[in-house]
């Protein structure tokens, strides 16, 4: 698919209707790998390629286009996404490759380079292509480049402000506000870990006059590019909201019994709760709706003196995203023989710097009783008052 932007500026987007996992996440809804072509008076200049899968689909718009001719591909980030065929690319047409000095080192990693020509940029660089110049932006920790078009007042952002679905409309104007949930989950699931970075490049944006933003999956943000910058912002200073997320596994029904208790406490007490039960809800939302989250609540029934599989699954993926600290964590959960679960679901909270909140009413043998759950709302109630 090929959605003219302004006049010699291209998205080619690569559609995957039937995707169903990214990097293991569940992504349900497809996704799309968009490379961006730029037809200026001296230069052709191709930003990111695609999966290998996509390859003659990209030979053939670039032959429809610009005839094959291309003088620079812009690597933007390393990941085989984006460079699968790359090499292939190069050795057919054999246009110069502008990336980072750290792009170069993982392009020599993945590739037969020796004879391929670099343009090695780092942040604040321009190049003229013509009647065009395109400003390169980065950050030394992050290994993403950004690309913008200055006189078209685009912005080529590769992972950054990226979805993870696919619309038949390509820009955000025909999409409505639908997107930013999208937005959100990739954000806490792709870029979290990197949002210190992500925090100085969008300093740098800020004194940009920007048009579109053009990212590497999903849609084009134009109507929006304000209301997404600011989102990106809050996302990545750690700042939270008066919710909170209760996540349980349950075999009996006793761990979700105590997670149901502390949730109607916590809305007696003024808090939004929200519930995933780990055997319906994906990976991918849950930490999602943790990313601004003030509380998170983690139960798990004990098994084999461990937590249950999929709750070990959890803390796994979230200590390695490493959420913001300003958050309250509680463990809760049944046993049967010996308490073990809720050991290791505060070690990880105790990792991730979160403020514990523990209490003897969290842990039952058994399910509860009926003033056991009386106990339990109490709890809830008094925890809704706890600040960070």
């Amino acid at each position: 698919m090929v959605l003219k932007i302004k006049d010699n500026i291209y998205c080619m987007s690569f559609i995957e209707w039937k995707a169903k996992e990214y990097r293991s996440l569940d992504i349900n809804k497809g996704t799309t790998y968009n490379s961006y072509l730029i037809s200026d008076k001296n230069n052709n200049v191709l930003i990111d390629t695609v999966r290998m899968k996509s390859f003659d689909e990209l030979l053939s718009n670039l032959k429809n286009i610009v005839n094959l001719k291309l003088d620079y591909i812009i690597s933007s980030h390393i990941s085989l996404d984006h460079n699968e065929c790359i090499g292939k690319l190069v050795e057919l047409i054999g246009a110069k490759v502008i990336t980072t000095k750290i792009g170069k080192y993982y392009l020599d990693a993945q590739f037969d380079t020796e004879n391929w020509e670099f343009v090695i940029v780092k942040n604040g660089d321009e190049i003229n292509i013509g009647n065009r110049t395109l400003k390169f932006i980065t950050d030394s920790k992050f290994g993403h480049m950004l690309t913008y078009c200055v006189e078209d007042k685009i912005l080529f952002s590769n992972d950054l402000f990226g979805q993870h679905v696919v619309y038949k409309e390509k820009i955000d104007i025909d999409v409505g506000h639908k997107i930013m949930p999208e937005a959100k989950e990739y954000f806490a699931n792709i870029l979290l870990p990197y949002r210190k970075s992500i925090l100085k490049i969008l300093n740098i944006l800020k004194d940009l006059d920007l048009e579109y933003i053009c990212p590497s999956h999903g849609v084009i943000w134009h109507r929006m590019v304000d209301e997404i910058l600011t989102k990106y912002r809050i996302w990545s200073s750690d700042s939270c909201k008066n919710v909170a997320v209760i996540v349980y596994a349950t075999i009996y029904y006793s761990t979700e019994k105590i997670a149901r208790a502390l949730g109607e406490g916590l809305v007696e007490g003024g808090v939004d709760v929200i519930y995933h039960r780990l055997d319906t809800s994906p990976l991918n939302i849950i930490v999602r709706d943790i990313l601004d989250a003030k509380y998170v609540l983690i139960g798990s029934p004990t098994i084999n003196m461990n937590v249950h599989p999929k709750i070990g699954m959890l803390l796994t993926y979230i200590e390695g995203l490493k959420p913001s600290n300003k958050k309250i964590g509680v463990a809760f959960g049944s046993y049967g023989w010996k308490e073990c679960a809720t050991k290791r679901i505060i070690d990880v909270f105790k990792k991730l710097g979160f403020k514990i909140v523990d209490d003897e009413i969290l842990t039952f043998r058994f399910p509860p009783k009926e003033n056991d759950i009386k106990k339990i709302k109490e709890f809830g109630r008094k925890l809704a008052k706890i600040d960070v």
